[in-house]
């Protein structure tokens, strides 16, 4: 059934009309009045820069103007850095008609009457339910975009109560991308999923997820219920979930069933059991505000919803190892949701089977010892019960052992885990049960077996049924007729790589695709046959499936390293953007060129040795310069720029780093820290500009990329490769669909940048190398796939393990005569070069050059291609760490977790004050074979000298005769809670000066903040290093200097 209310009514303009006089319209006016819960805010058109800067607050909101002259946008842009809320409130510049977004994004547009944008302009960009807010002569009008029809919720999880994962949602494959959200990676093999739980209702997404560190394996879990707007990822609010983790398995495969059903949203209500056996409690869904405990539910272990009426199980037949032994005996209680007294109580003393029982209208049905049981949903009378023959076992697996400690006593010829069990779904007039290999269909009126026939087993989870259109499917595609089982449709699925088997969670269905993950990832299978379209990019978390809702296709963030240059990380919203068809979204490029003020005026001199003029110091990214630095330094200057700094590159006198989340990039006097000059940009920087001969060019997460004079900062271009400038949100901020990250890669006179963020979404990633002072292309072309045929969109499986061809976009980088955007290598002239061509060693970071959270199986190294990693976490003499200093000869690297599929003991043994170290070796040469299972596969290493640090590994950079490496620190007598809080940056920052030759302590620096990631440089006889309290530290031989 589609719920669909939303999205800011009620709560959004109870008091908008008439309530305010004129100009939008004092100086007291503030988004709450309009009573907004938190969302993305469009102002058209009011250029008061002071009343702008006044609408910030600290509720979650994101709030844009757009502005039609540049004047008023610079005013407004000082107005709004002036507050200190740059980010939070942005303007920019539109010409009056045309609205940045993409469809569906913004939740609520205010504008005047005279405004030019067309109506329907405005309507596209509106979430469906929000809200467009016109000033009036006599006050505002408001009118809300209406619902369109093709949208469903998924309010519990199996959708419903009935267990019958359908969405009757026209979603389709997904291409394009509407936000993105953190944590880019789930934690651990060795831990439940980091996400246990996802449904969606009035427009608002629920997880239950685990907020602690990826950096730590054993960090205690720190599980959270989170709200976040359906429609751009905001985060609305949260609570704090701190007896979940009495459900964990320590197996990322084997997250049981009762726990996944212990979250619904339903109206504008979401449910949630508190813990294990906790009682049912309910909160507003749009701003966490508590409703009711169900106190009459406590011991609940598993729920459902129909109507008004609340089904709880008391009681687990399952052990779990942090969870207290239960009796047996299991209780299911029927609730009245409105008043929270019991309407009946239902005793089931007969072994109840986990994650079973289903409702239906005036039907109960659960599995049991005995078989299936029928009761009147009215008042809990046994209607019938019927055995169910269990004849074969379900597949052995490996992975398996885990689940086998977990299994009831037996109580049948085959007994069943938390996680795979039967699996039964009720429609109007039938039952049909799953158990492994065999699926039934019953009578629901007495229990009478219509039909059995084979069924589709899943990987580590039980086997599936779904029943839509008219017919019965199961994992084996094979469609069957609800009334006689006789199989009237087969889809056949031609892609079933690059990995070995099914993700390890049920899979969903739509009432127009089967949505399984033969590939590894989200594959959509329509239900006439007539289409298949593979998506081993996307997948969701270990446990957890994409859920689709809302138009949208939503996942959580993965653990493995299957298919890591190609797979989307995060949590993330999908959406077809081709009509929910299975036509494929291209792009072209059409450049934008803006010529500023400083247009063909800009000269200077060449960087030198001295300086670090480019993120990494060289296009190499090496991090390496040939300069002798001090071995004892001092704090010359510290300046406060802002919330979070990016590196520093330094050129000449002066020192450029941006504030990324107050997208502005500063330039700073090398011997004073003094700002010179600011210059906002249209979105967050996200790492450095690069300075070339008098000019300085950096990118923007907002799609632009800028050509500043390094003097004074004024514009000399701006360029956009695309044709439409398209915003998103992501991570809380608005970017372009095609964002370019901050550092620009100079060679031979050429400038190179990607625009986009994976050659599978949103049209792929254009790749483009500029004249550094004109703009003017000399080479460019988008990189979309690769697909296996110009029709269909089956992507080309790579020879790596579980690998496929195409990429992400980074930063670019150089070696021998190749371009490097991650494993995608170029020549010069951006022509693209196959994997398996590549011979070139170069810098490869698995997870992007600047994911600041590493997780056990993310790693840096120097190879030809990105590996999967050998079945067992361990070092070689190359390199591998969680970041690298590699110059060619020498490299330098923070080492903690070793990459690999599992650690030894499953890292439980690993200690934190322990596990962290500098490490360097040197490079001897190519080796004839790769070596696959290990990171590098190839070159021949040799270990120089490891130094155990007392900190977690940040940054790091070396000049010829001291290697500075910086982190969080990590020390002796620290407690569980001291690591947990020095991870979240809350215990400052400790910077190691070491002796190049032979790794020795030098020098040991603290600060009262942890540095950024990868933020250090070296230039002048001085180091440069950003901290997350927005400060940029000088450091050098040199007195300190007052500033």
């Amino acid at each position: 059934m589609r719920h669909l209310h939303y999205i800011v009514a009620p709560l959004l303009m109870a008091a908008i009309v008439g309530s305010m006089p004129g100009r939008l319209r004092a100086e007291s006016i503030s988004i709450e009045q309009f009573k907004f819960s938190g969302g993305i805010v469009v102002v058209l058109d009011f250029d008061d820069g002071k009343f702008i800067a006044d609408l910030a607050t600290d509720k979650p909101f994101i709030i844009h103007v757009l502005l039609s002259d540049e004047d008023h946008v610079a005013a407004a842009r000082n107005a709004i850095q002036e507050a200190g809320v740059y980010g939070k409130v942005s303007c920019d510049l539109y010409n009056g008609r045309d609205l940045p977004y993409v469809d569906g994004l913004v939740n609520l547009v205010l504008h005047k009457e005279s405004c030019q944008v067309p109506e329907a302009e405005l309507m596209r960009v509106l979430v469906p339910g929000g809200r467009l807010v016109t000033e009036v002569a006599d006050g505002w009008k408001k009118e809300a975009k209406p619902v369109p029809d093709g949208l469903d919720e998924w309010n519990q999880f199996l959708h419903g109560p009935d267990n019958n994962g359908v969405s009757l949602d026209d979603v389709g494959p997904p291409q394009r991308l509407r936000w993105h959200d953190t944590p880019e990676f789930g934690r651990s093999k060795a831990l439940s999923p980091s996400f246990t739980n996802m449904v969606s209702a009035d427009g608002v997404l629920l997880t239950i997820e685990d907020r602690a560190t990826t950096e730590d394996i054993n960090a205690p879990v720190d599980y959270y219920l989170v709200a976040r707007d359906g429609f751009n990822g905001i985060e609305l609010w949260k609570r704090p979930m701190k007896q979940w983790s009495e459900w964990q398995t320590g197996s990322i495969k084997s997250i049981p069933t009762q726990q996944q059903r212990c979250l619904a949203a339903v109206g504008k209500t979401v449910y949630v059991c508190s813990g294990f056996g906790g009682p049912v409690m309910s909160f507003s869904i749009r701003t966490g505000a508590p409703r009711q405990v169900y106190e009459h539910s406590k011991g609940a272990t598993e729920f459902a919803i129909d109507g008004n009426v609340l089904y709880v199980i008391k009681g687990t037949p399952y052990r779990l190892p942090r969870a207290e032994a239960v009796d047996s005996v299991a209780e299911l209680c029927a609730i009245d949701l409105e008043k929270g007294n019991v309407v009946w109580s239902h005793s089931i003393d007969d072994e109840y089977t986990g994650g079973t029982f289903a409702v239906k209208g005036n039907r109960v049905v659960y599995h049991s010892a005995s078989g299936l049981t029928c009761l009147d949903s009215s008042n809990g009378d046994v209607l019938w019960t019927d055995t169910v023959a269990i004849e074969t076992e379900p597949t052995k697996t490996p992975k398996q052992s885990t689940a086998n400690k977990r299994r009831k006593p037996v109580i049948s010829p085959l007994a069943f885990s938390a996680n795979i069990h039967p699996t039964l779904v009720l429609t109007d007039d039938s039952v049909f049960c799953a158990v492994h290999k065999t699926m039934m269909a019953k009578n629901l009126a007495n229990g009478k077996t219509l039909w059995t026939a084979p069924a589709g087993e899943n990987y580590m989870k039980s086997t599936e049924i779904f029943f839509t259109d008219g017919l019965v499917w199961s994992r084996d595609l094979k469609g069957h007729d609800p009334i006689t089982g006789k199989v009237v449709r087969t889809l056949t699925q031609e892609m079933n790589g690059p990995m070995s088997h099914d993700r390890c969670y049920r899979n969903r269905i739509t009432h127009r695709f089967y949505l399984n993950s033969a590939s590894g990832g989200t594959d959509f299978m329509k239900l006439d046959g007539k289409v298949e379209s593979p998506n081993p990019w996307a997948r969701s978390t270990c446990g957890l499936s994409v859920m689709p809702a809302n138009g949208m296709v939503y996942n959580g963030p993965y653990v493995c390293q299957c298919a890591i240059a190609t797979m989307a990380t995060g949590v993330n919203g999908f959406y077809n953007g081709s009509g929910n068809t299975e036509e494929r979204f291209t792009v072209e490029i059409e450049p934008q060129l803006v010529k500023g003020p400083a247009f063909g005026s800009v000269a200077g001199a060449a960087a030198t040795i001295g300086d670090w003029p480019t993120y990494r110091y060289s296009s190499t990214r090496s991090g390496i310069t040939s300069t002798s630095t001090p071995e004892t330094l001092a704090t010359r200057w510290k300046v406060d720029i802002g919330s979070h700094p990016t590196a520093p590159v330094v050129a000449g006198d002066s020192v450029y780093v941006a504030d990324r989340d107050g997208y502005t990039l500063y330039s700073l006097d090398r011997e004073t820290g003094v700002a010179r000059w600011s210059f906002v940009a249209d979105g967050r920087i996200d790492s450095p500009p690069t300075y070339h001969n008098g000019m300085i060019l950096v990118g923007s997460r907002g799609g632009w990329v800028y050509g500043l004079r390094a003097s004074d900062g004024h514009l000399a271009w701006k360029f956009n490769g695309l044709p439409q400038r398209r915003l998103i949100c992501d991570t809380g901020r608005l970017e372009s669909a095609w964002p370019v990250h901050g550092s620009i890669m100079l060679l031979n006179d050429t400038a190179y940048f990607a625009a986009g963020r994976s050659t599978f979404l949103d049209g792929g990633i254009a790749v483009f190398g500029l004249d550094p002072m004109t703009a003017a292309i000399k080479h460019s072309r988008v990189m979309q796939g690769p697909y296996q045929d110009d029709v269909r969109s089956f992507p080309v499986q790579a020879s790596g393990q579980f690998q496929l061809e195409g990429c992400k976009a980074d930063i670019f980088s150089f070696a021998g005569d190749e371009l490097f955007m991650r494993n995608q290598a170029f020549k010069p002239d951006l022509q693209p070069i196959v994997s398996e061509s590549v011979k070139t060693l170069h810098l490869l970071a698995s997870p992007g050059l600047l994911n600041s959270s590493p997780q056990h199986r993310t790693y840096w190294t120097v190879d030809r291609d990105l590996r999967y990693g050998g079945a067992m976490g361990t070092f070689g003499a190359g390199p591998a760490g969680d970041t690298i200093a590699f110059d060619g000869k020498r490299f330098y690297e923070i080492r903690g977790y070793a990459p690999g599929r599992n650690l030894p003991g499953r890292g439980r043994d690993l200690d934190q004050l322990e596990l962290y170290s500098v490490h360097s070796g040197s490079y001897g040469g190519m080796t004839e074979k790769e070596d696959k299972s290990a990171i590098p596969a190839m070159g021949k290493w040799t270990q120089r000298w490891t130094t155990p640090t007392p900190f977690a590994g940040h940054a790091i950079a070396a000049a010829e005769n001291t290697v500075m490496a910086a982190g969080v620190p990590m020390l002796d007598g620290y407690s569980v809670e001291d690591t947990n809080a020095s991870y979240a940056g809350q215990k400052g920052g400790i910077a190691w000066l070491l002796d190049a030759k032979d790794g020795h302590q030098l020098q040991e620096l603290r600060f009262d903040a942890a540095p950024v990631w990868d933020g250090i440089a070296i230039a002048h006889d001085s180091y440069f290093m950003c901290l997350k309290d927005g400060s940029v530290v000088c450091l050098s031989a040199t007195a300190p200097r007052t500033n």
